[in-house]
């Protein structure tokens, strides 16, 4: 589906393995992401990808430093997804 839609490939790609709380939930630790989430590439820093991915759900639930919608504005690429027709 990344590829098919021309976005790149070389950051670190995750698959969600349960849907309960593979939903980007912010309060689970990151120790416990592996038994929730695979991460597709990069294998050797799986630790990383999941601290990102964490760090993620924390700022788009408006748990960091800044407001959600500061965050999302500031870290998510808004033209490049509304772009898209997924």
């Amino acid at each position: 589906m990344v590829q098919r839609n021309g976005l790149s490939t070389d950051g670190p790609m995750v698959k969600a393995l349960d849907g309960v709380y593979a939903n980007l939930r912010w309060d689970i630790g990151v120790s416990s992401y592996p038994f929730y989430w695979t991460v597709l590439n990069h294998k050797d820093a799986a630790t990383a990808t999941y601290q990102l991915l964490s760090n993620f759900a924390v700022g788009v639930a408006g748990g960091g430093g800044i407001s959600r919608a500061d965050y999302i504005y500031d870290n998510v690429n808004l033209p490049e997804v509304s772009e898209r027709n997924f």
